[in-house]
């Protein structure tokens, strides 16, 4: 995998299988097709590029005809789509600390995700932002991994926990009804951003998976397992780096053959 190019981790790609198979779709099939390796869905250190993801989906929505296919199973929780970033959401204080530490750690799940949380007049704010790897990517991305996220912070907080709003940056859907059924929450759609508004009230409200000693030593196993990705991707753009020039100094080589006695 080029050092320059964004993945998303095999147990998150694996959640994303589960739901396509659970809304009658031929995932084996669609995985071959965007070239994706099944066998290494089991594999908790595999990574995927982004942009075979994001074509998973444009074949998912093509073959099924349902452009709301990503909330097919909004309903169900998997705490394992995020990994160890999992253990640390559940052990925050609250519901802000959940949505700081996947923030922080989302690199875990996904080089290619960036989280933000920010406050202001409305809430809190969790913002998604995915990069496209020279794929566009798909609102159904979007909607899954906004959905994914939200169906854990209800599993956390113990609550039927309903944001004061969705926002995403793409024009109405057809159908606005799954989207509805799924969030719960008034839609706003052509938004300037793609993310959930939550309550001043529902994000500092305790969790009672709060837990302030293992919270520390979850921190500390996420941490360690982002510096190792890092590591590792420090490694394969350096090594991506010297491929470049080995390759230009044989071209120059060529061009050149004089130079050589």
């Amino acid at each position: 995998m080029n050092g320059n190019q964004h993945s998303c981790a095999a147990f998150w790609v694996k959640g994303i299988a589960e739901t396509l198979k659970a809304g009658g779709l031929d995932v084996a099939a669609l995985l071959d097709e965007a070239g994706l390796d099944p066998a290494a869905l089991s594999d908790p250190d595999a990574r995927f590029l982004t942009e075979r993801v994001s074509l998973l989906w444009q074949l998912a929505v093509a073959r099924s005809g349902n452009p709301a296919v990503g909330l097919s199973t909004s309903n169900v929780v998997r705490p394992a789509s995020f990994d160890v970033v999992a253990y640390t959401m559940m052990s925050s204080p609250n519901l802000l600390g959940i949505l700081k530490r996947l923030a922080r750690y989302v690199g875990i799940v996904s080089d290619a995700a960036s989280v933000a949380v920010t406050e202001d007049h409305e809430g809190c704010w969790m913002t998604l932002e995915l990069f496209d790897g020279g794929q566009p990517v798909p609102r159904q991305r979007f909607e899954f991994d906004l959905m994914t996220i939200l169906s854990l912070c209800r599993w956390v907080t113990n609550r039927d926990l309903r944001p004061l709003a969705l926002e995403l940056r793409f024009p109405p859907p057809a159908d606005p009804q799954p989207y509805q059924d799924a969030f719960k929450c008034p839609l706003r759609f052509n938004a300037a951003v793609n993310g959930l508004l939550f309550a001043a009230d529902d994000v500092i409200a305790s969790l009672p998976t709060a837990h302030p000693l293992l919270a520390g030593v979850h921190e500390r196993l996420a941490s360690e397992h982002l510096q190792r990705l890092d590591h590792a991707q420090a490694c394969s753009r350096a090594r991506a780096a010297i491929l470049r020039c080995l390759r230009m100094a044989n071209r120059g080589a060529r061009k050149s053959p004089g130079n050589w006695r």
